[in-house]
């Protein structure tokens, strides 16, 4: 045997936490909070905008650009029927993007705008 199963494991382990991204604690309690703040506010979107999912959000192809077709008003969420177990289990979608997909057609998305922001950013991020 190269290894003793112990020494494997534990590369193994130190792999898992090499590749965790979370961060500290208190950096993750400080984003969750930015994440609450997003997530209270109105949409800030209007029919014509072009938007982009945020870094770190869920959603693929952060920085490449959708459009705005449809917002919600506040009060009126659109509630999707989703497997109990799907990460959209209660979304509240207040807004419906499209973009282009991988194979070049154009998709349209329910989407929650907290998830979002404007489109295009410049170097440093701001919008």
């Amino acid at each position: 045997m190269d290894e003793p199963f112990p020494s494997s494991l534990a590369a193994f382990a130190a792999a898992v936490a090499s590749a965790d991204k979370r961060g500290l604690p208190e950096a993750q309690v400080m984003r969750l909070r930015e994440v609450l703040d997003l997530y209270r506010a109105p949409c800030p979107f209007v029919a014509g905008d072009l938007v982009t999912p945020r870094q770190g959000s869920s959603i693929a192809d952060a920085g490449l650009p959708h459009i705005v077709l449809e917002v919600v008003p506040r009060m009126a969420p659109v509630m999707v029927a989703v497997s109990e177990t799907s990460s959209l289990q209660g979304a509240r979608f207040d807004m419906r993007v499209a973009a282009i997909t991988r194979t070049g057609s154009v998709g349209p998305w329910w989407q929650e705008s907290y998830r979002y922001e404007r489109w295009p950013l410049s170097a440093d991020g701001e919008a």
